[in-house]
């Protein structure tokens, strides 16, 4: 996956490198620019890539509020598979097509409620034709001879060029209450590993807000996840956002969770091994500023090594002598040879917008300018003199991030409270 830039309506334009074996071009790029509308309150994109001589590609767009033909349930969200020709229709992937289960007791009760789940509020993809999972973070399930209701979240996984769907909801399970998983929220956050071996499902909801996260092997189905920690973690939100990426030298996919409530409220990173052993904690440095909030995964400085971008959409510059608030910022964290995370060699982007927040957003492009180097998109959705919202290209390089955007997209972005990219925007690492 390379470059895309969309709001919660139009995808502006798509930059694809050429598949390996293509006919070569003298850009060495696929420009795209498809002129249809996207309708229905689209506010999540992944950008998949299908293998063609011509530079074929499409789109996977969630629309969290999309009114679908489920019966008995309101707008319970969707994801729509979208080309990028300017005649194509976007049609529907039939993730799930059923509406609320039946209980066993019949009667007209039901075991859970899809209504307002917001499916598509996350979508991830693991590579060009792999594996495919679509969560709604706002799934209803019934407890307590079905009078309970415990929004716990889930999760399908679409295999098999989505020939084949499964489900996944980690807390639907007899641990009920917000004490304990019964508002976990499964499905805020997801990451796949490359390969579509390993899914990790983030729960930010989990033991009065505690949250955590779950890692599910999807050849062996093996599960693993965190446990409830001390009352002093409570409202931390573990899991709010994960990125997946190699981090301990052993080729598997391991992940990065976002805890933008964590560590007294200056918010925390946690980095897993895939087995979910805590390898590291990064934390955020100034109280409120949602240290966490996003993060991505890219080799910046081209060592070989996955660094991690961390987003704090809140942060405001203390010591300015301007008044100006909630600017945002973005840490870039290197992974050195030991695999580890030295604070004192990170980078630092700041926002420069008042009330941007710089960082609400992030995604990983890989290697744009086919330089050597992985490059990242930073979203900030209510940057611009209008506030609309700008979306900011970085490059790397051997010394890591630039300190300058290649580039920056504005004028194009409607502002939005979503976690995606720049209001409307995120791309999965492909």
């Amino acid at each position: 996956m390379s470059g895309i830039v969309a709001n919660a309506f139009w995808v502006v334009y798509f930059f694809p490198p050429l598949a390996m074996g293509s006919k070569p071009r003298e850009t060495g790029w696929c420009p795209v620019t498809p002129k249809y509308q996207l309708t229905n309150r689209f506010q999540r994109i992944v950008c998949i890539r299908v293998y063609g001589y011509d530079c074929s590609i499409w789109l996977l767009v969630g629309a969290p509020k999309a009114q679908t033909s489920q019966p008995n349930v309101t707008a319970g969200g969707a994801v729509y598979r979208c080309g990028l020709e300017s005649t194509t229709i976007c049609a529907p992937v039939p993730f799930d097509l059923t509406g609320p289960t039946p209980s066993d007791i019949g009667r007209g009760q039901y075991k859970d409620d899809k209504s307002h789940q917001w499916f598509g509020a996350t979508v991830e993809a693991s590579g060009e034709n792999g594996l495919v999972v679509a969560c709604a973070p706002r799934y209803v399930s019934f407890s307590i001879n079905y009078q309970r209701r415990e929004p716990v979240g889930t999760c399908w996984i679409a295999k098999n060029s989505f020939s084949t769907f499964d489900e996944y909801s980690p807390c639907r399970t007899s641990q009920w209450g917000f004490h304990r998983q019964g508002y976990c929220q499964a499905g805020m956050s997801a990451a796949l590993a490359q390969d579509g071996k390993r899914l990790f499902v983030g729960a930010p909801g989990s033991w009065y807000w505690q949250g955590q996260i779950y890692s599910k092997d999807l050849i062996t189905n093996d599960e693993r996840k965190t446990r409830e920690s001390p009352a002093s973690e409570d409202d931390s939100f573990l899991g709010y956002s994960s990125a997946a990426g190699e981090f301990t030298g052993d080729k598997s996919m391991d992940v990065v969770v976002g805890m933008p409530r964590g560590n007294n409220l200056t918010g925390k990173v946690v980095v897993y091994s895939s087995l979910l052993r805590n390898l590291q904690n990064i934390t955020g440095e100034q109280m409120g500023s949602y240290f966490g909030h996003s993060v991505c995964v890219a080799d910046v400085n081209g060592d070989g090594l996955d660094d991690i971008v961390v987003g704090a959409p809140l942060f405001t510059d203390l010591l300015s002598k301007e008044s100006k608030y909630e600017e945002g910022r973005v840490y870039v964290h290197y992974q050195d040879n030991k695999h580890y995370f030295d604070p004192e060699g990170r980078s630092v982007l700041d926002g420069t917008y008042t009330k941007g927040r710089f960082g609400l957003a992030l995604a990983s492009l890989k290697d744009m300018n086919r330089d050597g180097y992985e490059d990242f998109a930073v979203g900030a959705p209510y940057a611009g003199k209008d506030g609309k919202g700008i979306i900011y290209i970085y490059h790397g390089s051997a010394d890591g991030v630039r300190d300058k955007p290649s580039q920056t997209c504005d004028q194009v972005i409607k502002a939005t409270t979503n976690r995606v990219l720049a209001g409307g925007m995120g791309c999965s690492r492909l």
